[in-house]
């Protein structure tokens, strides 16, 4: 009861110069977990992996967006534990509550600062922690390792920024991955 899937990829269209979501609607036959209403393809805008306890994300989602894409039955708090406005941005270290009481952990990919965006700062971080000058742990370690090896290099660092100066985009591809 309210529990995800294994692993749901959910498909939304999503422009990282626009504010809103586009459901993307498919004529094929999509399961559906009946407590949190989670679509079953479709990984441009969200993954879901019930076993790691986490859900990634693209970066810019408001908590509003989040819940339209998840479901009625979940709240989306933040890193501190408390609910967050619909006016923030959705950041890596948030947290959606499902109506039984699961939690899941947000990985936004290249948001190392939790802030819910993609910007220098966070190919920074990813850098320093690539040369071992400071570390990232836990959800902020995975959204610094975005080509998902397990390790966070010097290339992670660069494909970060080269998403904060929007020369490359987050693809579902990215997303399934981690």
């Amino acid at each position: 009861m309210g529990h995800l899937p294994k692993k749901t990829t959910v498909y939304y269209d999503f422009d990282p110069n626009e504010d809103n979501i586009n459901r993307l609607i498919s004529s094929e036959n999509t399961t559906q977990d009946s407590n949190v209403g989670l679509d079953s393809k479709n990984p441009e805008k969200a993954v879901v992996n019930a076993e790691k306890k986490q859900i990634t994300i693209q970066p810019g989602q408001s908590p509003d967006e989040l819940k339209a894409l998840l479901g009625d039955g979940v709240t989306v708090l933040g890193a501190d534990g408390k609910e967050l406005d619909a006016g923030k941005k959705v950041g890596t270290g948030a947290i959606v509550k499902t109506s039984d009481g699961a939690e899941y952990t947000i990985v936004v990919p290249g948001d190392t600062d939790g802030d819910g965006k993609v910007g220098a700062a966070d190919a920074r971080a990813a850098l320093r922690a690539s040369a071992k000058l400071s570390t990232l742990d836990g959800a902020f370690g995975k959204a610094a390792d975005i080509n998902a090896d397990g390790k966070t290099k010097a290339a992670d660092a660069r494909s970060i920024l080269r998403v904060a100066a929007k020369l490359d985009k987050i693809t579902k591809d990215i997303l399934a991955q981690m």
